[in-house]
């Protein structure tokens, strides 16, 4: 995803896209193949502002989360991680817990079978994820 996808979108919802929001996008659109931590996000933005605290970090996040623009995990038990979400695709990733590296799993594993069971019981699928944790061949 652009940064002007972004920014459209962002509008599009009746969003402004403010100097310090710029920046953020900016972050999270040079690391979109890695998860990024708030601390990470902080630490990125302020080398461009350091007017950039950790409130403004979290209600950017929670506003680009209720336009569906980013994806949220845990990165481990006590860190969410964060990176934007792939609108041309759909992707289930292996997250590497040592550096956060993101590899996308190119099949997604929602089985016909589970999709049939949810039908038999009247439930409707709205939605699904799937990450899978371990360490990358980088950081063996």
């Amino acid at each position: 995803m652009t940064y002007e996808d972004l920014v459209e979108k962002i509008k599009k919802a009746g969003g402004r896209v403010t100097g310090q929001r710029k920046i953020i996008l900016q972050q999270l659109i040079k690391h979109q193949n890695k998860l990024q931590s708030v601390d990470e996000l902080l630490y990125a933005c302020q080398q461009y502002n350091s007017a950039i605290n950790l409130t403004t970090i979290y209600r950017n996040l929670e506003f680009l989360d209720g336009l569906q623009l980013i994806y949220k995990t845990n990165i481990d038990r006590a860190t969410s991680g964060y990176k934007l979400i792939n609108l041309e695709t759909h992707h289930h990733y292996m997250i590497c817990s040592s550096c956060g590296k993101l590899l996308p799993i190119e099949h997604c594993p929602m089985s016909d079978d589970l999709i049939k069971a949810a039908e038999k019981e009247g439930f409707t699928i709205s939605g699904h994820s799937m990450e899978v944790y371990g360490t990358c061949q980088s950081c063996s």
